[in-house]
């Protein structure tokens, strides 16, 4: 069981311990700007406030992040200039993938087909319902990069969103992440 939560802050030449400190973002030992930085938060709701102003502060793209392997339930929302963009929700308990926010997104053949072939292929087998020519489907859809060849998307998975984000270029090693401290009481008071 393991839980993830946070912000991935893609590269793209700012200077971020600068940018994310008034943030409350504090860099850790490696995290440097120039590979991307995940920003452990303590909330869903803190990264869903905490991204839109991750990407106006570094005028980029940043993805708030949340797997939770317990419940199976896994999002993945892409933000910009300050917006939200697009959201995916994947949750076992309320029937697999939940309708998506917003317009479809380049990014989703990669987050979906980030696994290799065979631990993709593997996943789909491990759903019951899945027959020999659905995985035959699979294969073709992960060699040819095409999501519409799938019958259906198959369930998300931690090591899924891991894959995704480090080929986004975000270390997820502890020391190369940053933190988000919680805001203290004349902050949240005052808004300082």
């Amino acid at each position: 069981m393991s839980t993830l939560i946070g912000v991935a802050v893609l590269p793209n030449g700012t200077d971020l311990p600068s940018t994310l400190a008034p943030l409350g973002v504090t860099l850790r030992g490696s995290a440097r700007g120039e590979r991307g930085v995940f920003v452990h938060v303590d909330s869903w709701h803190r990264a869903q406030t905490l991204a839109p102003r991750i990407s106006a502060a570094t005028k980029g793209t940043v993805f708030s992040v949340l797997t939770q392997t317990s419940a199976d339930v896994y999002v993945v929302g892409e933000y910009a200039a300050g917006e939200l963009l697009r959201q995916i929700s994947f949750d076992r308990d309320q029937g697999g993938w939940l309708p998506p926010i917003g317009a479809p997104r380049p990014w989703e053949t990669d987050f979906h087909l980030a696994l290799p072939v065979d631990e993709f292929l593997d996943r789909m087998a491990d759903e019951d319902d899945r027959s020999d020519d659905d995985l035959d489907a699979g294969r073709r859809a992960h060699q040819a990069r095409k999501l519409d060849q799938l019958p259906r998307l198959p369930a998300a998975s931690d090591a899924q969103i891991h894959a995704f984000l480090t080929g986004l270029g975000i270390d997820l090693r502890e020391e190369a992440t940053a933190r988000c401290r919680k805001p203290g009481i004349l902050q949240k008071l005052f808004g300082r």
